[in-house]
């Protein structure tokens, strides 16, 4: 009787530990972007160095001085600034988001957007999902030459591992301006 006893346990707890269990885990509840948003200039200049209005000038203007004054004094109601997006421009660098933060699971984890919706509308919401591109770790570039409308997008990604896959909605804005 112990003998059955025995070899009825050894088999109860062997057909037991035989059940599927998922591998792994995947958290997203703390899953995010910083910054969480992103402005996309449709209309970058191209030149090394852009000619902007000359704040001292307008402050001169506005203390009394007439522009002859000012002109005299090397004050001029334009000035040359240095064009932020110059290396962008040359290199024809996309713009890029940082890392997504704030998730935990087991590696492999591979990223894909799910979802894009616009203040534009559904259909330049479906031609900014098809040029954007997500990488490892949730990077996003979107081109520099685009055939963006101006408006807001809202993206949702998709992370995946082994067992598990989860959605993380409206997780980064891109700010698409003339």
């Amino acid at each position: 009787m112990r003998t059955l006893i025995i070899i009825v346990s050894v088999l109860f707890l062997s057909l037991y530990s035989c059940r599927d269990m998922t591998e792994g885990y995947l958290i997203t509840e703390n899953a995010g972007y910083n910054p969480d948003s992103l402005i996309v200039l449709k209309n970058v200049p191209e030149s090394e160095y852009i000619t902007i209005s000359n704040p001292a000038y307008e402050a001169g203007i506005d203390a009394g001085k007439t522009p002859q004054e000012l002109e005299q004094n090397g004050i001029f109601p334009t000035i040359q600034k240095e064009n932020e997006y110059y290396v962008r421009v040359k290199n024809n660098s996309p713009w890029q988001t940082l890392y997504l933060q704030g998730y935990e699971g087991t590696e492999p984890i591979t990223f894909e957007v799910e979802a894009v919706t616009s203040t534009a509308g559904d259909e330049a919401a479906r031609v900014f999902k098809n040029e954007l591109i997500i990488r490892g770790k949730g990077y996003m570039s979107y081109p520099l030459k685009n055939n963006a409308v101006p408006g807001k997008y809202h993206v949702s990604i998709r992370l995946t591992n082994a067992g598990y896959s989860q959605v993380v909605t409206n997780v980064f804005t891109f700010i698409v301006i003339e």
